[in-house]
């Protein structure tokens, strides 16, 4: 793939992360004001089933919440996977894609025990901080690959 196509795509993928992760935030503070928090009180499964009954309110507000998550997820493993692939050489990026990924393995695992929970207070605030984390470890990357141009793995400035 030619440099200047890699460097796209991986602007692609950290910016689609930093909206991607500040939806989830957004319809997760939705999910928890509108009181659908436990309309799915299984985890990863939502009522036993992978896409539930949507008719019911509640239950198509905390599915949408996951769906958020999901496709956060996707973008920011896609981020780190760029990274490695093309642009493991420069420290900022791999540092950035790196810590977006293990702040959305512990929020991931902090969302399934807050259903496990019951909501536990601590749990669920919890999980708000390390979303904002995440959430600013994904706009930093964003921010690093439209400032300055990364790092090949030859080292010099990608195209861009």
């Amino acid at each position: 793939m030619h440099p200047e196509r890699r460097l796209k795509l991986l602007r692609f993928f950290a910016v689609g992360s930093a909206v991607s992760v500040f939806g989830t935030m957004l319809m997760g503070g939705y999910t928890s004001a509108s009181g659908s928090g436990l309309a799915c009180p299984d985890w990863p499964l939502c009522n036993n089933e992978a896409i539930p009954n949507l008719t019911v309110t509640a239950i198509a507000v905390e599915f949408a919440h996951r769906i958020f998550a999901l496709s956060a997820g996707a973008l920011i493993l896609g981020a780190l996977v760029a990274t490695l692939l093309w642009f493991r050489v420069d420290r900022r990026l791999l540092f950035l894609a790196a810590l977006s990924f293990v702040l959305l393995s512990a929020q991931i695992a902090l969302g399934a025990l807050a259903i496990m929970s019951r909501l536990d207070p601590v749990i669920v605030t919890s999980h708000l901080g390390i979303a904002t984390a995440t959430f600013a470890a994904t706009l930093s990357l964003a921010w690093v690959t439209r400032l300055a141009p990364p790092r090949t793995r030859r080292g010099e400035p990608a195209a861009g």
